[in-house]
């Protein structure tokens, strides 16, 4: 009868009535044996059980809404046949329940519940489901890239020039090396997690031969051309019949690595800051020939080497500005101090026109320094494919502090060395893919 009540009494009161039949702890209650009513019972107004006191008044209007589940399980209680009349000994007065005592009440306020009835309690409100582990919300997962440059490596010198002589005034028009911009590659790929860490790791080579640069002179008194450049020749004249050439080899090869953290201060902008690592081999060469034997001079000809080792830190930022879900505009600089090691080797070679060699002179230079980087880029990408490809165009500027500066100059000018930076820039194309 507890049970029957406890049910009756939940779904009254619109709370799951399952749980409730269940006693005050959720678990099973033992059950009791039904007790029937005796002559000597009498019920409590209001009650509705034998021997029970009666509920308040404001529960007992609950009550009217129940009046349907008592008829359908009119089984469990006794037949109204069996029920004495009112106003006997012994008797169960029954009052009617509904809009005749003031209609159904909803309101309960210090109910109380007989001992033995489970109180109802308010279900606990259900927690929100934990996160999934690794799942991504953001874009994440593997990354791959790779840039097609179009870049030029520019510096100082070697440095041509052709001076005029007319009357009492002269002139001169200068010429730098040859810098056309040539083809280069960046290959790397990585890792993004989704609370933002990024794992970055890239390979750039770059290679240009700028060779045979011919400047002839044709005899003329009017000018002379001149030459200043790295190594033992330092400066030198031909104003007479012969031909001056020139080239120049860069090959320079990068691998950085990086690791930072992805910051959104709103949702139309990232920015990443993080450091990692930079090795840099730079290799130069340098061959410059003064040939002014068809005027019965010589064969001046030098081969210059610059090698350059060096690792260290390298740190810098990221900012992107995303203006549609599909485009974004983003700029970076980073800055990198490489411990390097660098090696200056020049052969200069004198002979005349027959190729019998009169002189040779071999200059080498080792060192250790510190020598500061520079990368700055921006551009633009789309993204496309649920944003798993993106594709970009940009510029970027990498300078490295007196990396085309050779010590052999102080043979020939003692305490005199010409400091020369090496400057790549260009133009690139990147295709990235997250995976």
């Amino acid at each position: 009868m507890q049970r029957l009540t406890a049910i009756m009494l939940a779904g009254a009161l619109s709370w799951p009535a399952v749980s409730y039949a269940q006693g005050p702890f959720g678990g099973a209650q033992p059950s009791r044996p039904p007790v029937p009513p005796g002559p000597s019972a009498v019920m409590a107004p209001g009650s509705g059980m034998p021997g029970v006191p009666a509920l308040p008044p404001g529960a007992a209007s609950a009550m009217a809404r129940i009046d349907d589940a008592k008829a359908a399980r009119s089984e469990d209680l006794p037949p109204p046949a069996s029920m004495p009349s009112a106003g006997s000994p012994g008797t169960m007065v029954v009052k009617p329940i509904g809009p005749a005592i003031g209609g159904p009440s909803y309101d309960c306020n210090n109910c109380a519940f007989p001992p033995g009835i489970a109180a109802p309690v308010a279900p606990a409100p259900c927690p929100p489901p934990p996160p999934e582990q690794g799942e991504c919300h953001d874009a994440c997962g593997w990354i791959t890239f790779g840039d097609l440059l179009w870049i030029r490596a520019n510096r100082r010198d070697p440095m041509v020039y052709q001076q005029f002589t007319a009357g009492v005034g002269t002139f001169a028009e200068m010429a730098g090396a040859d810098t056309d911009h040539f083809l280069a590659y960046r290959v790397g790929g990585g890792y993004l997690t989704s609370d933002g860490w990024l794992f970055l790791a890239s390979y750039t080579q770059a290679k240009n031969l700028v060779s045979n640069l011919l400047y002839p002179h044709d005899g003329s008194s009017d000018y002379t051309i001149g030459y200043t450049g790295p190594g033992q020749l330092i400066s030198q004249t031909l104003d007479s019949t012969g031909v001056l050439v020139s080239s120049w080899n860069l090959q320079y090869r990068t691998i950085d690595l990086f690791a930072g953290a992805v910051f959104s201060p709103s949702e139309s902008i990232d920015i990443i800051f993080g450091g990692g690592a930079k090795f840099a081999w730079i290799d130069q060469t340098y061959f410059t020939s003064i040939d002014a034997t068809p005027s019965g001079g010589t064969i001046r000809a030098e081969n210059l080497k610059l090698e350059n080792r060096g690792a260290g830190p390298r740190f810098g930022s990221e900012a992107r500005v995303y203006l549609h879900p599909w485009w974004n505009l983003y700029a970076r600089g980073f800055t990198s101090l490489l411990l390097s090691h660098r090696k200056d080797q020049s052969y200069l070679v004198e002979s005349d026109a027959g190729g019998t060699i009169a002189s040779i002179s071999r200059v080498t230079y080792e060192r250790e320094e510190v020598m500061p980087v520079l990368e700055l880029a921006f551009g633009t990408e789309f993204a496309c494919c649920g944003g798993q490809l993106l594709l970009g165009l940009g510029y970027e500027f990498t300078y490295y502090f007196q990396g085309a500066t050779s010590s052999v100059d102080a043979l020939a000018q003692p305490r005199l060395v010409n400091h020369n930076d090496l400057s790549p820039d260009g133009f690139y194309a990147r295709v990235s893919i997250i995976w």
